[in-house]
């Protein structure tokens, strides 16, 4: 393919994640306008496009998903407190000494709807719960009585 196809493919990529804000695409499309910018200089054959868009894109959601999103997950989850205080959800994972457990919140908050949960009391899968506390990975949660 040529440099401006790869550009277009590009930055239409770009184009999609501002309408779905995933960083998913944006990773995609950022690879595509590198291995265009690669083409202006160097004549590269299709197989090695494709190796090089996708080793960057991989790269890419990789880096994305084990550094970034935790600390912007951790430093929104703090400031946004209040956003999770009072929140219902049910037990989909029961905690135990070695790990937290999940919960299912009925909407998303801050894009997700699962959230690691400790709790102050025994809880089973499918109790009804309400988050009281954020803590530093988890949010404290209390058997909810309707």
């Amino acid at each position: 393919m040529t440099y401006w196809a790869w550009m277009i493919i590009g930055f239409s990529l770009i184009g999609i994640e501002l309408a779905v804000s995933t960083f998913v695409t944006l990773w995609f499309g950022l690879a595509a306008i590198t291995v265009g910018c690669l083409m202006l200089f160097w004549s590269l054959s299709i197989t090695l496009q494709l190796v090089i868009w996708i080793s960057l894109s991989v790269l890419g959601l990789a880096g994305w998903f084990l550094w970034v999103s935790p600390k912007r997950k951790q430093q929104t989850l703090v400031e946004s407190t209040e956003l999770l205080i009072n929140q219902v959800g049910f037990v989909i994972q029961e905690p135990t000494k070695e790990a937290a457990g999940i919960l299912r919140l009925p909407s998303p908050i801050l894009g997700e709807d699962e959230w690691p949960f400790q709790a102050k009391a025994l809880v089973r899968f499918g109790d009804s719960v309400r988050i009281v506390d954020v803590l530093e990975n988890d949010v404290l949660c209390v058997i909810h009585d309707n």
